[in-house]
């Protein structure tokens, strides 16, 4: 039975430090993640949807199936991705705080487009230059 948690410290916006630990929960295609700060012994829960996860991971649909098809510890670098990416906002929808992800800029965005683009076609002039 592998486990399906994984613990990390962060430190947010605020410069406070946050114990997450995150779980995938394998049913619902998602992350559920509570973080708890010491300093002020407040605790905050969140559960990320398969889609807003992939955002966080850059729209890529293998980086996204690899996190949710594997054991945490078998990815760290993903989580790693994600763990950075959590902040904890002021919630319009509910009373007080709430834990989110933050989505990379367009700017991020935009670069791994041109990358991926410029990926794609090296490798079409890697297969004419083989025949």
């Amino acid at each position: 039975h592998q486990k399906l948690s994984i613990r990390e410290c962060i430190t947010l916006e605020s410069g406070e430090i946050a114990v997450v630990t995150a779980l995938l929960l394998k049913k619902t295609a998602s992350i559920e993640a509570n973080a708890y700060v010491p300093e002020n012994c407040l605790c905050y829960r969140s559960t990320f949807a398969k889609g807003e996860i992939g955002k966080v991971l850059y729209g890529s649909e293998i980086l996204t199936n690899s996190i949710m098809n594997s054991p945490p510890l078998k990815k760290p670098e993903l989580w790693g991705i994600l763990f950075a990416a959590l902040e904890i906002e002021n919630s319009e929808e509910s009373d007080g705080f709430t834990l989110r992800l933050k989505f990379p800029t367009k700017e991020i965005l935009a670069a791994i487009k041109i990358q991926k683009f410029y990926r794609a076609q090296k490798n079409e002039k890697e297969v004419q230059n083989h025949p």
